[in-house]
């Protein structure tokens, strides 16, 4: 039994792995980088409940939506063609008048009588009939069709709206479930466990159902979570409203390594599991002394991901002779180089060189 939970485990993370490289590269490609190129996500998912709702309306949408504004430009300039072509349904007639004076000269003879010429000059375009009604007929109908899209996007509009609300109003009750209690339960029943194991009252497998719990548990409020961003996103969207910048750390320099198992073997790293362990009497995440590699006023540690090896930086708080605190840039179950710190990162600085 235990092997074949610790087979499914690593099953599992072979299969998150591959999500999570999937991710990354789809991410590159709505940022606009390389396929390669490595970004730290910066800040927490966190629960932030919408308590007012009458920011999003559909009257306040179709004041916002830029859609919406240019589909109404539309018909206003369709409107506008047709008035111009209407005022130019009949061409110019014009009208002149013309005067002339003619007086001969001749030499040794009387003077000759002046002739003079007064005209009138209409000029009337042929065909006379011609009003330009198929070109009248095309502005009506082009005013028609930009007005029944502005019909269809308001439509659109407001059933995206209704969805993204509904989805955001099932999800928050879902999310309040996940009480911060049930989710300190659950993991003080793993210590629980895990302590009953080392005192040879619990068994291995009911250690291995106990984390198994806790990681689903844990992963159904996240699933949940990621779920009700998305639907917030998509209700700020629908209302005309920029959904909230992800901020991103983006390095200048190489972050990750990739080694093959027997690199890693050949410089001596070991990799230990980030756990809560107990600091001046309080229950804490940790990591070995060792694993903390400080450049500078910045302190770093190296996650495992499989075959890869991802620098990320830390925050630090209290320290005792084996482990040090750390306050953020890490969640309990990461992977963290204990030893060979020093090799990875004269490697990565290798590897950085212009």
């Amino acid at each position: 039994a235990i092997q074949i939970a610790l087979q499914q485990a690593q099953q599992r993370q072979t299969v998150l792995e591959t999500q999570r490289r999937s991710r990354l590269l789809e991410l590159n490609k709505l940022m606009g980088q390389s396929a390669e190129q490595e970004f730290v996500i910066a800040g927490e998912l966190q629960l932030q409940v919408l308590a007012d709702m009458s920011t999003f309306t559909l009257e306040k949408a179709l004041a916002r939506r830029p859609d919406f504004a240019v589909a109404q430009l539309d018909v206003i300039a369709a409107r506008s063609e047709q008035r111009l072509v209407k005022a130019e349904r009949f061409e110019d007639w014009r009208i002149g008048a013309a005067y002339q004076q003619e007086k001969n000269v001749v030499d040794g003879a009387p003077p000759q009588n002046v002739g003079q010429f007064i005209g009138l000059k209409l000029s009337i375009p042929l065909p006379l009939f011609d009003r330009k009604q198929g070109r009248i007929r095309e502005t009506v109908a082009l005013e028609d069709r930009t007005q029944e899209t502005v019909e269809a996007l308001k439509l659109q509009i407001s059933q995206e709206l209704a969805d993204a609300q509904q989805r955001v109003k099932a999800f928050a009750p879902l999310l309040e479930s996940y009480t911060p209690e049930i989710l300190k339960r659950a993991e003080d029943n793993v210590k629980l466990v895990e302590n009953g194991y080392r005192q040879g009252q619990a068994s291995i497998v009911e250690v291995i159902q106990s984390r198994q719990q806790f990681a689903e548990l844990k992963s159904s409020y996240i699933e949940t979570l990621v779920e009700y961003q998305r639907a917030v996103i998509d209700l700020d969207i629908a209302t005309g409203i920029p959904p909230g910048n992800v901020k991103t750390e983006q390095p200048t320099k190489a972050q990750t390594l990739r080694l093959s198992e027997q690199e890693s073997m050949n410089i001596g790293l070991k990799v230990e599991v980030v756990k809560k362990r107990p600091i001046d009497g309080k229950e804490t995440i940790t990591v070995p002394v060792s694993a903390v590699v400080v450049e500078g006023t910045n302190s770093f540690v190296f996650i495992n991901y499989g075959d890869r090896y991802r620098k990320q930086r830390v925050v630090t708080g209290k320290r005792d002779d084996r482990y040090v605190e750390l306050l953020k840039g890490l969640n309990v179950g990461d992977g963290v180089v204990s030893e060979g710190t020093q090799h990875l990162l004269a490697t990565l600085t290798e590897v950085n060189k212009p």
